[in-house]
């Protein structure tokens, strides 16, 4: 975070705000932004009473951010903030939203053939992808950023909403270079669940496509059937035995099982929205 806000501060003005959201960290790291808060007027905090992840994080630092623009950054320097006098020239420009493409990762070939294959999906199924390559890291206008605001879903991917609320927008290039140090807090586990996120909340093509499978098994299983009669009936070359059975019983039951996964996962989300948990709980607030 020192090294967060010693690159900041060229780039700010007396009356510009930098809130830190400290999302349940377990280091030193509350301790250090208590320290920049007592010395600069500008640093505020929240801090959760655990950690609820990214997307709930973002979600909160808009809820509480004040100014004419506001920009959305992890604390890795992943996001270089010396791109920010460019991203605030665009929404001079005229555009309403500015966020950036990252041109190149240093992420493992794991992580980066999951993050191609997540906007392969989200390309093909979703009514309204995610640029690709982008991610947090935006500027918007007040207005996109109240628009935001209003958005009570639980299940939140912030750039697919980011995207879905329209405005003029734009993207800007740039090197994603390493973590200025500490170590990636999102496992795989974590970027599954943000992915289905995007996918179950922007997209009804897998309910689509579990009934289009189930019409082609049932289709297939009809054929079949007519098969075994003519064979047993007509010419009269029917096998006893139980591969076939057998085969039908597994290839119908995985086929339900396929079909009543992709109806929990969106039951699922169904059942959070109900429940109307909030989105995170803040233990303390800082500098406000």
């Amino acid at each position: 975070m020192a090294e967060l806000s010693r690159r900041l501060d060229p780039m700010l003005t007396k009356n510009d705000e930098v809130i830190f959201v400290n999302d349940g960290s377990k280091d030193m790291s509350l301790e250090i932004l208590r320290s920049m808060s007592k010395k600069d007027p500008r640093v505020k905090i929240l801090s959760f009473s655990r950690n609820f992840g990214q997307q709930a994080a973002i979600t909160a630092g808009l809820e509480v951010a004040s100014g004419d623009v506001v920009i959305t950054m992890d604390a890795d320097l992943q996001d270089p903030p010396e791109l920010l006098p460019e991203f605030l020239q665009k929404i001079s420009s005229g555009f309403d939203v500015v966020y950036g493409i990252s041109e190149t990762r240093s992420d493992p070939p794991l992580r980066k053939m999951l993050f191609n294959l997540y906007h392969f999906v989200m390309d093909k199924l979703s009514a309204y992808p995610v640029p690709r390559q982008a991610g947090i890291f935006a500027a918007m206008t007040r207005e996109v950023a109240g628009v935001l605001r209003e958005i009570q879903e639980r299940n939140r991917f912030l750039p697919a909403l980011r995207s879905w609320v329209g405005f003029r927008q734009v993207g800007i290039s740039y090197q994603k270079p390493k973590r200025f140090a500490g170590r990636e807090s999102q496992n795989l586990g974590k970027l599954f669940k943000m992915g289905f996120d995007s996918l179950f909340s922007f997209s009804y093509v897998p309910l689509r496509l579990a009934t289009y499978l189930g019409l082609i098994v049932t289709f297939g299983a009809t054929l079949g059937i007519i098969d075994v009669l003519l064979q047993k009936f007509v010419f009269g070359t029917a096998i006893l035995g139980w591969a076939g059975p057998t085969l039908s019983v597994l290839v119908i039951g995985g086929t339900q099982l396929i079909i009543l996964g992709i109806i929990g996962e969106y039951l699922g989300r169904i059942y959070d929205e109900v429940k109307r948990r909030p989105n995170y709980i803040v233990s303390e607030k800082i500098g406000f």
